[in-house]
C-alpha cells in the first residue's frame, strides 16, 4: 500500500491554458503554493487569488488522506506522511486566514478595487471572499446606520465605508527577490538602478508592480 502512494505523489497534473499546456507534478504544485502564501504572508495588499493552486492542492489532499486510510495499521512511513499532510494543510490554511484577514481589515477598498480588476480580467478575490466582503461591509455599515446614522440629520445620514476604511499601505517597506532580471528599477522619479536575477531588494511595497517578485 505504501507503494501506491508513492506512486500517487508523483503523478502528473495537466493544466491547460489558452496559450499553451503545462505539466506539473504536485511537488512543483506545492512549490508554487508555498511562494504564494510568503508572498501574501508579506505584502501590505491583497494579491490576486491563485484558485487553481488551491483547487489542485485540495485535490491532491483528499488523494494523499485516500492513500493513507489503505495503508496498514502499524506502518512506520504513515506518520511521516501524516506529517508531510499536516505541513500542506498548515500552509493551505495559513494563506486562505491570512487573505480573510486582509479582507475584513481592507473590505470596502477591495470591493471597488475588485471591479476595477474584472475589467482587467484579474481574479482579485474568489467567489467566496467576495462574497464574505459583501457581507461583512454590509453589516458594518448596517450597524453604524443602525447605532448612529438614523440619529443624524438628514444630510448626514447619507455613509459609505468606502470613503473613510482603511487601504494599504504601499509605500511600507518590503524585502523582494527579483525572480528575472530588470534591466532598469525606477526607485524614484529621475532614478533608476539595475537588479539582477535573484538579488534581495529592500524598497516600497509598490515597486514589486514593476517586477516579477517573491516578495
Amino acid at each position: 500500500m505504501a507503494g501506491d502512494y508513492e506512486t500517487h505523489a508523483q503523478e502528473e497534473i495537466l493544466h491547460s491554458d489558452e496559450d499553451e499546456t503545462e505539466l506539473t507534478t504536485p511537488i512543483e504544485v506545492l512549490q508554487k503554493l508555498e511562494e504564494a502564501w510568503l508572498n501574501e504572508k508579506f505584502a501590505p495588499e491583497l494579491l490576486p487569488y491563485k484558485g487553481e493552486l488551491v483547487d489542485c492542492m485540495l485535490d491532491q489532499l483528499q488523494h494523499m488522506d485516500q492513500n493513507l486510510r489503505r495503508v496498514k495499521p502499524g506502518d512506520f512511513r504513515i506518520i511521516i506522511h501524516k506529517m508531510e499532510l499536516d505541513r500542506i494543510q498548515f500552509v493551505l490554511n495559513s494563506y486562505l486566514r491570512i487573505r480573510l484577514e486582509k479582507i475584513e481589515r481592507f473590505g470596502a477598498y477591495l470591493l471597488n478595487l475588485e471591479a476595477q480588476e474584472e475589467a482587467e480580467n484579474i481574479e482579485l478575490m474568489s467567489p467566496e471572499e467576495k462574497l464574505f466582503a459583501q457581507q461583512y461591509v454590509g453589516n458594518i455599515e448596517g450597524y453604524l446606520h443602525d447605532t448612529i446614522l438614523q440619529h443624524m440629520p438628514p444630510n448626514m445620514e447619507h455613509f459609505q465605508l468606502a470613503s473613510v476604511g482603511s487601504k494599504p499601505n504601499l509605500d511600507s517597506y518590503v524585502f523582494f527577490k527579483v525572480l528575472k532580471d530588470t534591466p532598469s528599477l525606477v526607485v524614484e522619479e529621475g532614478a533608476s538602478e539595475t537588479s539582477f536575477i535573484f538579488s534581495v531588494i529592500f524598497k516600497p511595497a509598490f515597486l514589486c508592480n514593476s517586477l516579477k517578485t517573491r516578495w
